[in-house]
């Protein structure tokens, strides 16, 4: 089957949602994909991907065509407005089976004068749903959400756990390790999604070394965000470093001895974020570590990890150093075991129930 994929973000790419996409594509036997993107954060394109640009338009489409889809998969995006409306062009023109997967509620942000972005993305996007084959999600929130508006089945389709093995769990750094315990964040550093959580967790582990509890932070992130990152979270026992290949990701991952998820605490975030699963948390979970959460309950993977225990949580950024040294001096105890840990992430998002829902509405297009 061969799958053309429309998405600003490349399939494959550093990003949350390229790495989801190569994740969810590699579920399916037989597939053959054409991702076309915009190169969004500067994301390499690979072959046989199309970099999606003003000069090169006309042969990208006559490269689509070439390509002869069976089925057109789609993530819409409130933004660039240039790619919701060459989609809606390439849907019609091509005629084929569509599968739309949306894993960003931007409702919260208003685009245009008066947002009349916004009521385009809106009439859009509920054309787009009601012309689709299948419709997915990215979590049980946004399922109950979206299925109210369009009144058909939108299950939920995130990463998940593939790897949870107790032998490959590195234990915590001895109490006589004079550098103390390593704390890892991979991610953004987006101004409207994490960039102010982070910046307080790094301000709260010098406050936290000021009082004699050692502990060390190292933030990966992507290009677009490390001069931001060299210039404003570099310190003494905090270092801002770039992605890594996969290889050296999963060993990182490994010689941490807990991994940070973070989101910001302001109204225009939450917004962004309502109905956010963090990408990296399946990831988290798979290399066999414990998880601190931080964030608003509004966001839905905060709320998720607390409601089922998910790693621990804090909510509140009043004093987010003792929340954090709390949190650290908790480390390794049974209720938050990864192990125990991977068992309700894929209870608290239907995991295997949504994996099923994704290769059943490719196998259907197929038959």
């Amino acid at each position: 089957m061969k799958v053309l994929i429309l998405s600003v973000t490349a399939k494959g790419s550093e990003t949350a949602t390229g790495q989801l996409m190569d994740f969810l594509f590699g579920q399916l036997s037989e597939v053959t994909t054409m991702s076309v993107h915009t190169g969004f954060a500067a994301d390499p394109p690979a072959s046989p991907d199309l970099w999606l640009r003003p000069r090169n338009l006309l042969s990208s489409i006559r490269m689509m065509f070439r390509f002869d889809p069976d089925v057109v998969y789609v993530r819409p995006t409130l933004r660039p407005l240039l790619f919701s409306l060459f989609t809606l062009v390439i849907v019609l023109l091509l005629r084929r089976p569509v599968i739309v997967h949306i894993m960003d509620h931007e409702e919260g942000v208003t685009v245009g004068v008066g947002g009349f972005v916004n009521r385009f993305y809106a009439r859009y996007l509920r054309w787009l749903v009601n012309r689709a084959r299948s419709a997915f999600t990215i979590s049980p929130g946004m399922q109950a959400d979206y299925e109210a508006r369009f009144g058909r089945s939108m299950p939920p389709v995130a990463n998940a756990v593939t790897v949870m093995d107790s032998t490959d769990v590195v234990p915590l750094h001895r109490e006589d390790d004079r550098e103390g315990l390593l704390l890892g964040y991979f991610g953004s550093l987006d101004a409207k999604m994490n960039r102010d959580s982070v910046r307080m967790i790094a301000g709260a582990v010098e406050r936290l070394n000021d009082r004699g509890f050692a502990v060390r932070l190292n933030i990966f992130t992507r290009p677009l965000y490390l001069e931001y990152a060299h210039r404003s979270l570099d310190t003494a026992h905090v270092h801002t470093r770039p992605y890594l290949p996969v290889e050296q990701y999963r060993e990182q991952l490994n010689a941490c001895d807990a991994l940070l998820i973070a989101y910001n605490f302001d109204a225009e975030s939450v917004a962004y974020c309502r109905f956010s699963i963090a990408n990296k948390l399946a990831d988290y979970l798979s290399a066999g570590k414990e998880v601190i959460v931080v964030g608003p309950l509004e966001v839905e993977t905060v709320a998720l990890c607390q409601s089922f225990s998910i790693g621990q949580t804090i909510t509140d950024s009043a004093d987010l150093a003792e929340e954090l040294g709390s949190a650290l001096r908790h480390l390794g105890q049974a209720e938050f075991a990864p192990a125990r840990a991977a068992a309700m992430y894929a209870q608290a998002l239907r995991s295997e129930h949504g994996l099923n829902a994704w290769r059943s509405a490719f196998e259907t297009v197929s038959d």
